[in-house]
């Protein structure tokens, strides 16, 4: 519990000092195409099928500011549970523009 709670807390503070730095988005290789379909697929259509969100590249890229809140505060995705290093993953490609 406690090691869940240091990382919520680590990761939100990573997105309130505005996520990663130029070099770690120039040597983070994860793309929509290799990482972030899959993500979303697995962890949020099944709440927004019904609805464009995140249906495509470009849709993620228009909601990066609301995702990341969403997922560095653990509000999402309900009813699963992420691990610390996919919590951070994620994070870490969205702000780095989802490419």
């Amino acid at each position: 519990m406690n090691r869940t709670l240091l990382a919520l807390v680590s990761l939100t503070l990573l997105a309130a000092c505005g996520g990663p730095t130029a070099a770690e988005c120039a040597s983070n290789t994860d793309t929509y195409a290799n990482y972030g379909q899959a993500f979303v697929t697995t962890n949020c259509r099944s709440c927004h099928q019904h609805t464009s969100q995140y249906g495509t590249q470009a849709a993620v890229q228009g909601s990066l500011t609301s995702l990341e809140s969403e997922l560095s505060t653990g509000r999402m995705p309900q009813g699963l549970t992420l691990t610390a290093a996919e919590r951070a993953r994620v994070i870490t490609w969205l702000g780095c523009g989802a490419p």
